[in-house]
Order: structure tokens, then sequence, then C-alpha cells
């Protein structure tokens, strides 16, 4: 027979326990529902009035291109983003055109608000057509209230690139 403070101790210990394992339940939940949240934003593609409402007012993009948007528009947040998209619709690639970011990356990972896909293309190898490479790039996000609130990416200003939206 276990004496009544023992028997407490036990109770108590599998309780903590069962939190614990609830706690980590509902982080594991949490981080997968914000991968959801990026592939959802992507795979929408040219959706633009939904991909705008999946942005915080005060969305802050970090891709260069969008910045220099965002300077020719006046705007900040979601409204600069949405106005970047589109004037640059049909002329200016704001993002990288190896990469599809509608298919499925080859790496997803969530750590707290922060998620990061890894997506891969073939490319052709620049000294040798006949031949192809893997390449890699990444989408990285911060989520607030299930928007996303801040954007990361690889992509570069390349020359010329501005002188395709004023096509």
């Amino acid at each position: 027979m276990i004496a009544a403070p023992a028997a407490a101790v036990l109770i108590l210990a599998a309780v903590g326990l069962h939190a614990e394992d609830s706690a980590a339940k509902l982080e594991a939940s949490k981080l997968e529902a914000n991968k959801k949240v990026l592939l959802d934003f992507f795979r929408l593609g040219p959706d633009l009035d939904a991909r705008t409402r999946m942005l915080t007012d005060d969305y802050t993009q970090h891709n260069p291109r969008f910045l220099k948007m965002d300077e020719a528009t006046g705007l900040k947040g979601k409204a600069a983003w949405a106005a970047a998209i589109r004037a640059a619709q049909g002329h200016a690639r704001l993002t990288d055109p190896n990469f599809s970011l509608r298919s499925t990356p080859v790496a997803i990972v969530a750590e707290g608000d922060f998620v990061v896909a890894i997506y891969k293309a073939t490319l052709p190898d620049p000294d040798d057509p006949s031949k192809t490479y893997e390449a890699f790039n990444f989408e990285m996000v911060r989520l607030k209230d299930g928007k996303l609130a801040e954007h990361w990416d690889a992509l570069k200003l390349a020359k010329g690139w501005r002188t395709e939206l004023e096509k």
C-alpha cells in the first residue's frame, strides 16, 4: 500500500507529465499550422486578393525588388505588397523565375513564429548547356496571429530589372 503523501506525489507527477505532453502537442499543432500558412500563401498564386488578406497590415517585405517598389509607390505594409505585385504583373519579375513557389518544398521547418521553406530547381549549367545542376532557394516568414508579418528570401537586384517594369 502506498502512503497518502507518496500517492499524491505520483498523481501530481502524472498530471504534470500529461500537461507537458498536452503543451508539446499544442506547440506541434501550431508549428504545423504555421507551415500550412506559408504553403497556402504561395499556392494561391495569382489570387492576389486572397494572398493580401493573409498579410498583417504592417507586413514587412525584405525582398529588395519589393523594397524598391515600396520606394516607387510610397506605400508601406500590406498595401505596398499588393501595389508592387499589381504594378509588376506582366512586366517585371519580383521573384526568381527559376523556382516555382507553388511546388512542394524539399524541406520546411518551423520554430516559434518563423517558417522556412527550401525549394529546388534544376537549372542549365552556364558553362555547358548540355548539363544541368540542382540549385536551392529559400522563403522565410514570420507569422503573427496566423498571418504573414515579415518575409525574407534570397532574391537580388539584377541590372535592368526595373526597366522591365516601365515597359
